[in-house]
């Protein structure tokens, strides 16, 4: 059965110590439009697609919060 990625997270400590955020991911509306292209009757194309954004809204919170934890702490 093939897969597809709907979206990666990669988070690497680099050698000053700053975290390096990767993110890789299909933006929501490519998805929508390539999903109802191949399978216009799937019922969840747009659940999907949320879950992505929601994927990247939270990644983002993450990057934010980790980066003030860090600034707090170097202080």
């Amino acid at each position: 059965m093939k897969k597809a990625n709907l979206f990666s997270l990669n988070i690497s400590v680099m050698e000053d110590g700053r975290l390096a955020f990767e993110y890789d991911y299909i933006k929501p509306e490519k998805f929508v439009k390539a999903l109802d292209d191949i399978y216009p009757n799937y019922e969840n194309t747009h659940t999907l697609a949320s879950v992505i954004r929601s994927c990247v809204d939270n990644s983002n919170y993450l990057s934010e919060e980790l980066g003030k934890l860090l600034r707090f702490n170097q202080v």
